[in-house]
């Protein structure tokens, strides 16, 4: 899946959470420690996450893509039913998240092997978490 994702100027909390602030990296980092573990314990894992500046291809100036290997389209979907009915998994979503996009696309060619892959998960959980 490809994540296409426009964050808001400040996190936007209910009420009752006013005290996670309005910091968009940790509300981000917020929402992506409540997300790995879900990711990982179906054996999808994050492969790429990049700023970026101004997008030529879409009408929507997005500010981060990510890219994140599902083994098959009934994980995600069983994912994001967990978060949208989970009420902190909506509040975390939702407060530094404007927009969101996401594409479903089919690998047709690959380079790293998943070895490299893993060692790359293993560095972001020891950097992020």
């Amino acid at each position: 899946m490809v994540n296409l994702i426009k964050h808001r100027k400040e996190a936007v909390y209910p009420e009752e959470y006013k005290h996670f602030g309005s910091d968009i990296k940790e509300a981000d980092m917020r929402y992506s420690k409540f997300i790995l573990p879900k990711l990982l314990a179906r054996g999808s894992y994050p492969i790429f996450y990049s700023y970026f500046f101004k997008s030529l291809l879409f009408e929507n100036d997005w500010d981060f893509i990510g890219i994140i290997r599902y083994r098959c389209l009934k994980d995600f979907l069983d994912m994001a039913l967990e978060v949208t009915e989970s009420e902190m998994g909506s509040i975390l979503k939702s407060a530094p998240i404007q927009d969101t996009q996401v594409l479903p696309v089919r690998l047709s060619f690959f380079i790293a092997p998943l070895p490299i892959l893993v060692t790359y998960v293993c560095i972001f959980l020891v950097i992020y978490i």
